[in-house]
């Protein structure tokens, strides 16, 4: 594969790059042909992220590579999938060969972090994120003058790249986070009900959906929880719920109910708790991402009497309480 479009394809060409490689693309039809086989591949290998496990979507990736040849995607990686997606623009140019100017800003890239995995990439502003499992971003090839606006589905930590005139901006299923250069966790699964936003350094605006009222304003160590629809503002001293980012679950007094609540977004399961004593149970403990969720649930059987089945069909575990009554 040509290494520009390898560069292309995950994001690592600067705009200037970008520019000049997509107008050698409009001239070059070799070229062009190449990089529409490669991005087709690419939309193909995307797919398999939506796989119910790890392990479904490893055998997706061999059945993939072993059509398209190994030399076709030498820049697939477990730790995280890149789909380069240039909606009704790029695709367009390529399949037509029209010479037209190309609006880089909307050229997306997308980028997720399997279930049960972690990921970390660097946006073409220069800023550093990391991606907690099962969580998406998706951002522009090149990045508006006056904005840059991503769209988080997960759990996110975000080392933004100051820029005073272009704030950064990250746009979630109920909520914006506006801020110019700094250090901060956002927390927001679509369909949960559950908003958190963490400042560890600098400073943040909290914004509603529209990106149009302003919300309020975190200072460091300051945290806004937003469950339900209500808003609750606390400080902070322990950051121990950012071990994600070195592949450790930390919980410090949880209800083990709200432990569960965490595994099923983690790790793309359903769980059923048949006992409201084991869901209060209140559990303090660090588990390590990659050891999957059965190893939790081993551990908390050591300290609280319980069993659990998994129906590996339906990717439902069942909690029973053991305990005599």
């Amino acid at each position: 594969m040509n290494e520009r479009i390898e560069k292309y394809i995950v994001g690592e060409l600067g705009a200037d790059e970008q520019k000049l490689f997509l107008q050698h693309v409009q001239t070059d039809q070799s070229l062009r042909e190449e990089l529409i086989d490669a991005i087709n591949t690419c939309a193909v290998v995307g797919l398999a992220t939506h796989a119910k496990d790890a392990e479904n979507a490893r055998q997706s990736l061999r059945k993939l590579k072993k059509m398209v040849g190994p030399k076709q995607a030498p820049w697939v990686g477990w730790m995280g999938y890149a789909l380069a997606v240039c909606v009704g623009i790029v695709a367009t140019l390529l399949l037509t060969h029209e010479r037209q100017t190309i609006d880089y800003t909307q050229c997306y890239q997308e980028f997720r972090a399997p279930a049960g995995q972690r990921a970390q990439l660097t946006l073409p502003d220069g800023t550093v994120v990391w991606l907690n499992a099962n969580t998406t971003v998706s951002y522009p090839q090149v990045f508006a003058e006056n904005e840059r606006h991503i769209k988080l589905n997960g759990e996110a930590f975000f080392d933004v790249a100051h820029n005073k005139q272009q704030p950064f901006v990250v746009e979630t299923s109920t909520q914006q986070v506006r801020v110019l250069g700094t250090k901060f966790n956002v927390f927001d699964y679509n369909d949960n009900k559950q908003f958190t936003v963490a400042l560890i350094d600098g400073s943040v605006e909290l914004l509603d959906k529209t990106g149009e009222k302003r919300l309020t304003a975190l200072k460091p160590w300051e945290r806004v929880d937003i469950i339900d629809g209500k808003a609750t503002r606390s400080q902070f001293t322990n950051d121990d719920f950012l071990q994600w980012k070195q592949g450790i679950y930390s919980f410090d007094n949880w209800r083990f109910g709200d432990i569960v609540g965490k595994l099923e977004l983690y790790y793309d399961v359903r769980i059923v708790m048949k006992s409201e004593a084991l869901k209060n149970f209140m559990v303090n403990g660090k588990f390590r991402q990659r050891d999957g969720i059965e190893s939790v649930l081993r551990n908390i059987q050591k300290i609280y009497p319980m069993k659990y089945t998994k129906d590996s069909e339906t990717n439902i575990i069942t909690l029973y309480d053991v305990s005599k009554k």
